[in-house]
């Protein structure tokens, strides 16, 4: 096993309208994923596989708000760089699949209001031919029908395309605030040499990096409140 061992932490800024242990789930997921870990592979050109470069770093989240990795390599040098590397591949894969979400979500909006034009349409253009039938009760009587129909299939176009501007809108400044407010917490650090490294001392390391970076968010959010008081 890898005898020399770096740790690093990320700062992620999530979206507050969903819940925060499906966050830590998708976060870990995808700090754990081939993805990640093939980018690390080819960026620092590691002799080893992507599942045996996944197996020499473990994922943790103390908290919603971070994400630390414990990486395992055969110098502490090498340790270091392959936590680095991870910081910069998870952050970007991470705000590549915010972005996909964000165009997913778009393109399905986009599709109902396609239908809802869709539907108005059929529904004019089947005016268009009962209104070039011979006059007569059923012609009056369908007619009124279809005229019906087409008030409330053009309220539902209406609404999806409101729907769509309003959703987009908020989706792309949530998707943009989510990417550019995560970063690094702490920088890789190598850790002491010859220490024991089974699971009680990474688990160990990670709740003193909750602790700490516990501590930070409530300093930070506590000056923050402080001068807006002030104002």
């Amino acid at each position: 096993p890898p005898a020399y061992q770096a740790t690093t932490s990320v700062l992620l800024t999530n979206n507050p309208a969903d819940n925060p242990a499906d966050q830590i789930e998708t976060n870990v997921a995808l700090a754990q994923s081939q993805a990640v870990a093939a980018r690390v592979v080819q960026q620092l050109g590691l002799h080893q596989s992507v599942s045996s470069f996944l197996a020499a770093y473990t994922v943790t989240s103390p908290s919603d708000q971070v994400v630390v990795f414990s990486v395992g390599a055969a110098s502490s040098n090498n340790a270091v760089a392959e936590a680095a590397a991870l910081d910069s591949a998870f952050l970007q894969f991470r705000a590549n699949y915010l972005n996909n979400q964000q165009e997913l979500e778009e393109t399905t909006l986009a599709q109902q209001v396609s239908q809802a034009k869709q539907q108005v349409g059929s529904i004019n253009q089947q005016i268009s031919q009962v209104s070039a039938q011979p006059t007569s009760s059923s012609q009056q009587a369908n007619l009124s029908s279809l005229r019906v129909q087409l008030v409330t299939a053009s309220n539902a176009l209406a609404t999806a395309q409101q729907s769509m501007a309003a959703t987009v809108a908020t989706t792309r400044t949530t998707t943009a605030t989510m990417v550019r407010g995560s970063q690094i917490l702490n920088v890789p650090t190598a850790l002491p040499h010859g220490l024991k490294k089974g699971k009680a001392f990474y688990l160990a390391v990670t709740l003193f990096l909750g602790l700490v970076i516990g501590m930070v968010i409530v300093i930070v959010r506590a000056l923050v409140s402080d001068r807006l008081d002030r104002k």
